[in-house]
């Protein structure tokens, strides 16, 4: 590994940072946005915890939002762990102690851990775990369990195959107690293989990959998975475009009730035309079953522009709800979602 590279000998932690509330909307639009339903808001709290744990932008709000925001806020802790794989070292005298991160587990809601090029050492909150302790933490970091614990690998990381490798390996058990993984990219054969051993452990509830995937993997890995007792959500859209149309075929064959509720497989950005030869019938929003609607905006925070269902072939009663969402241009994106009820 070249000389920059230094995550064989230390990584930092940042612990959850303390909130400020404030007023930042106007009596015009606050009724409107106090108007939406309060599982909506809920949704939004989640998602803006899992992006860069951004909820206490939600606490300077007034009305709903900011009560909700920051009682969300302050019955929670955020650890967020890093390898700084390039750039300078954290200041030596900033250490996190066994004792500290002891203390500091009793109330965490979250743990991230991302793998990024950027070194962390100017930010303020963040501490240096001394290489002797490194081990001790790393297998304490590893028994520590919270409701959402999210490995991601940084946008750009700059790191070689070779360097990925030698960081998976070294942490390995680490990661695969993780519930969660999320990757910018798929391309890189470390990354297939941190995916498969993650996978293989029978815990990891989501994948989330930004960029597209290409088809390095059998169609069947993502439908297995998918389908696996620990899946909740798949958020990715697959260059093979078999993949969806098998979930639904391999779904048809299954008894629903045996598997996990509410499954979604989300970031499909393709037309949902493709699956008029799977069932698919559309369903007016204005007639849509409310509890239906509510499922629906408990998991997802985009506006729905149409919604379609899929009937299972011996249950008709279980459907699987295809869910087109609207951009920001306020038309129907190429981008739909399904649920899996």
């Amino acid at each position: 590994m070249h000389g920059s590279i230094w995550c064989n000998t230390s990584f930092t932690v940042r612990l959850g940072a303390t909130f400020q509330s404030g007023n930042v909307t106007s009596a015009a639009n606050q009724s409107d946005m106090d108007a939406v339903p309060v599982c909506f808001i809920e949704a939004v709290l989640r998602r803006a915890r899992r992006y860069n744990n951004h909820v206490h932008l939600l606490t300077k709000f007034s009305g709903l939002w900011g009560k909700l925001g920051m009682n969300y806020a302050k019955n929670s802790c955020y650890l967020q762990i890093s390898i700084c794989a390039i750039g300078e070292r954290p200041m030596e005298s900033r250490e996190l102690s066994p004792e500290v991160l002891r203390e500091k587990s009793k109330n965490i809601r979250s743990i991230t851990f991302n793998i990024s090029g950027i070194s962390n050492s100017h930010w303020d909150d963040w501490k240096k775990v001394s290489p002797e302790k490194e081990k001790y933490i790393t297998k304490l970091l590893q028994r520590l369990d919270a409701p959402d614990k999210e490995l991601g690998m940084g946008y750009n990381s700059g790191l070689d195959e070779s360097s990925l490798r030698e960081i998976f390996s070294k942490y390995s058990k680490l990661f695969e107690s993780f519930s969660s993984l999320t990757l910018w990219e798929f391309d890189a054969p470390a990354f297939v293989n941190l995916a498969q051993s993650m996978v293989s452990t029978g815990r990891l509830q989501s994948i989330c990959i930004w960029d597209p995937v290409p088809p390095v993997l059998p169609s069947s890995f993502w439908v297995d998975y998918f389908f696996s007792e620990s899946c909740r959500e798949l958020d990715a859209h697959f260059e093979d475009p078999s993949v969806v149309p098998e979930l639904i075929n391999r779904w048809k064959q299954l008894d629903p009730r045996t598997l996990t509720p509410l499954k979604v497989c989300d970031g499909i950005r393709t037309s949902p035309d493709t699956l008029v030869d799977v069932g698919m019938k559309p369903i007016p929003l204005e007639t849509a079953d409310p509890e239906v609607l509510g499922k629906i905006q408990r998991r997802f925070i985009n506006t729905i522009a149409s919604l379609h269902c899929i009937d299972h072939p011996t249950h008709p009663h279980v459907k699987i709800y295809v869910i087109v969402f609207i951009g920001l241009s306020r038309k129907p994106m190429d981008e739909f979602a399904l649920l899996f009820d």
